[in-house]
C-alpha cells in the first residue's frame, strides 16, 4: 500500500534499505531545481490552542513529566484507529484510518502513555454517561493498559516523523504539530546538503515538497529535519541534537564524509571586537571535535553508508551496573510510594517474582491489583449502603403500620 501510494507520482519511489535503516525515497527521473514533487494534506494536525479542556489539562500534566515528549503523546491520541479508540470517542478526537502499528514498542508501558490512556478513557467515560453506557472496572482497567501500549507505539513513530508547522495566515500566527504521509519517507541530510525542502500553507491545508537543486535519477531525496542554527552546527553538536530530539544517529553525507580543511583566516578570527563568549560559541558551532554519539540503528536516517574512516571515539564509560534483587525491590517500592500505591513489601516482592524482576511490569501489576481492590471496596460499600437503605425503609414502613393500627383501634 505504501509503495503503491508513493509510486503514483512517476517522479519519486519509496524503497526499503537492506541495512536496517528503514525506508527512503529516490528520484525515478532527472528533476530540475525548484520542481514541485507533490502536495499533500496532513494525516494529523494538532493545534494546542484548540485542545478541548480535558486534552489541554493532559498536555500540562505530560509536560510536567517530560517537556520534550509531551507533544508526541498528544499527537498520538489523534492517530488512533477506530479499533483502538475508546467508545464513545472522547471530545476533540476523530479515529484515523487503520495504520500499521507493528514494531518499536518497548516492554511495559511508559508513565506518559499510562497517563494519556487514563485521561483519554476518563474523557470517554464522561461521554458514556450521556450515551447511557457503562464499563465494568475490570474491562476499563484492561482497556487502559491496551490503550497505553498503542500510544507508546504510535508516539515513537510520531517522534520520528512529526513536523512543527506554522499557520502564518492566522492572527496571531499559530504553531501546530503535524504528521504527513509521503514526506515521512524522506530521509534527513545536514548542513544544507539536502536536495529537497517542504513548506506548509495553512490557508490551503497542504504541505508542498520541492527540490532545492537539480537531482539525478536514482539519487536519494532528502530534507532537513532541523532548521537554523542547528543545521549549521559542527557535526558532534548536530548529531547530539538529532539524537536527543529525533532519537537516531545521523549517517547523512555531511556526517560521514571527511570534514574539509579549515582556512586559518576564518570569519571568527577576523571579526573585530568579538567577545570571548562569542568566540567560544562560534568555535563550538563551526569546529568539530572528537566527541561522537554512540551509533545505533534507527529507522529515520539517511541511506548513505559511512565511507570515511571511523572517528576517534571518546574514552569508554563504565557499563551500567546490574541491579540486585534488593535494589529492584527498593526501586519498585519508591515508585509505588511516588504514585500513592498501597503496596506492601511482600506484595512488591511477589509482583517482581511474577514479572521476572522487571520493575516496570511489576509496577503495572501492582496498579492493576490496586485498581481491582479499589473496585471491590467500592462494590462492598455500595452493597452496605443499599442494605442500610433497605433496613431504614423497612423500619419506617413498620412504624407507619403500627401507627395506622393504633389509630384504627382507637376509632
Amino acid at each position: 500500500l505504501v509503495v503503491a501510494a508513493m509510486e503514483a507520482d512517476a517522479s519519486t519511489s519509496v524503497y526499503c534499505s537492506e541495512n536496517g535503516q528503514g525506508r527512503g525515497t529516490v528520484a525515478t527521473r532527472d528533476l530540475a531545481a525548484g520542481e514541485v514533487l507533490f502536495q499533500e494534506p496532513p494525516l494529523a494536525l494538532v493545534y494546542p490552542t484548540s485542545d478541548p479542556a480535558w486534552l489541554g489539562a493532559l498536555r500540562s500534566e505530560l509536560r510536567a513529566l517530560s517537556e520534550a515528549c509531551a507533544w508526541q503523546f498528544c499527537v498520538a491520541l489523534h492517530c488512533l484507529p477506530k479499533e483502538e479508540m475508546p467508545n464513545p470517542c472522547p471530545e476533540g478526537l476523530t479515529p484515523m484510518h487503520q495504520e500499521d502499528l507493528e514494531g518499536e514498542a518497548g516492554t511495559g508501558n511508559s508513565e506518559l502513555a499510562m497517563l494519556a490512556a487514563e485521561r483519554c478513557m476518563a474523557a470517554s467515560d464522561e461521554a458514556a454517561q450521556f450515551a447511557d453506557q457503562q464499563r465494568s472496572p475490570e474491562i476499563r482497567a484492561a482497556a487502559v493498559i491496551r490503550l497505553a501500549e498503542v500510544l507508546d507505539t504510535v508516539a515513537v513513530r510520531v517522534a520520528r516523523n512529526g513536523f512543527q508547522v506554522m499557520d502564518l495566515a492566522s492572527r496571531p500566527p499559530t504553531s501546530a504539530d503535524a504528521l504527513f504521509f509521503r514526506v515521512s519517507f524522506f530521509n534527513h541530510c545536514c548542513a544544507g546538503l539536502n536536495n529537497a525542502s517542504w513548506s506548509w500553507n495553512g490557508a490551503d491545508g497542504l504541505n508542498t515538497v520541492k527540490t532545492t537543486r537539480a537531482v539525478s535519477v536514482g539519487e536519494d531525496l532528502t530534507i532537513s529535519y532541523i532548521g537554523k542554527p542547528w543545521c549549521d552546527l559542527a557535526k558532534p553538536a548536530r548529531r547530539r541534537y538529532l539524537k536527543q530530539n529525533f532519537n537516531f544517529v545521523c549517517l547523512c553525507k555531511a556526517c560521514t564524509e571527511p570534514a574539509e580543511p579549515r582556512s586559518t583566516d576564518s570569519a571568527g578570527k577576523n571579526r573585530k571586537g568579538s567577545s570571548k563568549l562569542e568566540s567560544l560559541l562560534l568555535r563550538w558551532m563551526t569546529e568539530a571535535d572528537s566527541e561522537t554519539v554512540a551509533e545505533v540503528p534507527a529507522e529515520k536516517s539517511d541511506a548513505v553508508a559511512p565511507s570515511a574512516a571511523p572517528e576517534r571515539v571518546s574514552q569508554p564509560t563504565a557499563s551500567k551496573a546490574v541491579l540486585s534483587d534488593e535494589e529492584r525491590l527498593e526501586r519498585l517500592l519508591r515508585r509505588c510510594e511516588g504514585e500513592g500505591l498501597p503496596a506492601s513489601r511482600e506484595e512488591a516482592l511477589q509482583a517482581l517474582r511474577a514479572e521476572e524482576a522487571h520493575v516496570g511490569k511489576a509496577l503495572i501489576r501492582l496498579r492493576r491489583s490496586a485498581l481491582a481492590a479499589t473496585s471491590a471496596r467500592e462494590e462492598e460499600e455500595a452493597a452496605r449502603r443499599r442494605a442500610r437503605a433497605l433496613a431504614a425503609t423497612t423500619t419506617a414502613a413498620g412504624v407507619l403500620l403500627v401507627a395506622v393500627l393504633m389509630a384504627w383501634k382507637r376509632w
